[in-house]
């Protein structure tokens, strides 16, 4: 019903980056990547800056498994924040799908050198040492 809404006032005008946004969280939550990632990328061509469509982009090209523009989204958010955690853990699980580990493994760090009881970095950079140092 929230889809069918906002699509509606979009269409009489209301195009605003606000009615994108919740557009795309709306697509986002029924499973509609690509939906969802058409709406953060209008929200970012009038608010280039936007970090939550920046990161929800990010988000949904490790989903569809682009992870060249989900790594490349991921460092125009630490641009911004470079101390984002949930950013250097996002870059860092994109390394790894790419078989970058040691690249990856740099990020998991950064997360840890931040908030050192993040468990699930710390589960992560322990998985990618190993694969680093598997043949």
């Amino acid at each position: 019903r929230a889809i069918k809404i906002l699509k509606g006032l979009i269409a009489k005008g209301w195009n605003l980056p606000a009615a994108h946004f919740n557009l795309g969280v709306c697509y986002f939550d029924k499973g509609m990547n690509y939906e969802a990632l058409a709406e953060f990328q209008e929200v970012l061509k009038s608010r280039p800056h936007d970090r939550d469509s920046r990161f929800n982009s990010c988000i949904i090209y490790i989903n569809i498994k682009k992870y060249q523009k989900a790594i490349y989204e991921f460092n125009k958010v630490l641009e911004a924040d470079e101390e984002d955690i949930h950013a250097l853990y996002g870059l860092g699980n994109a390394l790894e799908q790419l078989g970058l580990y040691k690249d990856a493994a740099r990020q998991y760090g950064a997360v840890l050198k931040i908030a050192p009881d993040i468990i699930q970095a710390k589960t992560s950079l322990k998985r990618v040492l190993d694969k680093a140092k598997t043949p």
